[in-house]
């Protein structure tokens, strides 16, 4: 069971909520581009223009992508906080520490379990 303080959950809600709304403002812009309504679109002048442009795009996918997944790690997180189980490891249980979630504030596992999670991940092999 977490030893967090009623103050520190509300401070680490606080930042998660002020995380979420960087992030939908990012993915709302990147919606808006993508549909050509954002100002500002270039038409391509030649190939290397073409390259750099589906290059960037790429960039932009990934980043986007990663945006979306933090997004729902930090939903996710605010569900721990509101269930109370927030700052307690998913995995072991036991009590995440305070550094790793200043640090990670959508951190739902504390260290050692995430790092058994990681090594397993990258030691499977598809049947």
């Amino acid at each position: 069971m977490s030893t967090l303080t009623t103050a520190y959950v509300h401070h680490i809600e606080e930042r998660i909520l002020e995380r979420q709304k960087e992030l939908d403002a990012r993915l709302h812009a990147a919606v808006l581009a993508a549909t050509g309504e954002a100002s500002g679109a270039a038409e391509v002048r030649d190939m290397k223009d073409a390259a750099a442009e589906d290059s960037d795009a790429a960039f932009d996918d990934a980043a986007l992508a990663q945006a979306a997944r933090e997004r729902d790690e930090l939903a996710a997180a605010l569900r721990r906080i509101r269930q109370g189980s927030y700052g307690d490891c998913a995995d072991c249980g036991r009590p995440i520490p305070v550094h790793r979630l200043e640090a990670m504030p959508a951190a739902a596992l504390c260290a050692e379990c995430q790092g058994r999670h990681e090594h397993a991940a990258s030691h499977w092999r598809p049947g």
